[in-house]
């Protein structure tokens, strides 16, 4: 009997796809900074966006989170064209997909560490508060930062603020 190759599984299905994109800048929306990107995330792929001063990674980050559009190109986000979309359709992408920028994570100075952490939970998902409970214990778990719980963000470093703007 003849041995037989098991076949790679099938890959997941992409979170983000980019093809042929072109990123303008914020400031000039009719100067593209960034141009031709292929790119495709997947589950459980993790992902570090770099470059020099001005090199346009805020804008290519904003266009990610829906808070400007491609310049050209398609943008697929949880598999739904967003290059064209417009209201509640894009709204509910935009809710899906969460970034953190820097500035210490752009967390809210006068809510405790649970508290802005919890903030997306109780906005957007109208979770029952047992449930958001569990959900900021098992964040703050994740990423070790118990022990700040109940402190505002200024008692605590910028880098750990970082952490706080990557749990919520």
């Amino acid at each position: 009997m003849p041995e037989t190759e098991n076949p790679a599984p099938p890959a997941a299905a992409p979170i983000l796809e980019l093809n042929q994109v072109a990123v303008t800048a914020r400031r000039d929306p009719a100067t593209p900074v960034i141009g031709q990107i292929d790119w495709c995330v997947r589950p459980g792929e993790f992902w570090v966006i770099g470059g020099m001063h001005g090199s346009g990674k805020s804008d290519f980050m904003a266009m990610l989170a829906g808070l400007s559009r491609p310049h050209r190109g398609s943008y697929r986000l949880f598999g739904g064209e967003m290059s064209g979309t417009t209201g509640e359709e894009l709204l509910a992408g935009r809710r899906r997909l969460g970034l953190v920028f820097d500035n210490g994570g752009r967390i809210f100075n006068h809510l405790t560490v649970a508290e802005n952490i919890a903030l997306p939970a109780r906005y957007h998902q109208q979770m029952p508060p047992e449930e958001i409970t569990a959900r900021v214990q098992a964040l703050l778990d994740a990423t070790e930062l118990g022990s700040w719980a109940h402190q505002t963000p200024g008692g605590i470093s910028r880098n750990w603020r970082q952490r706080v703007g990557l749990a919520r």
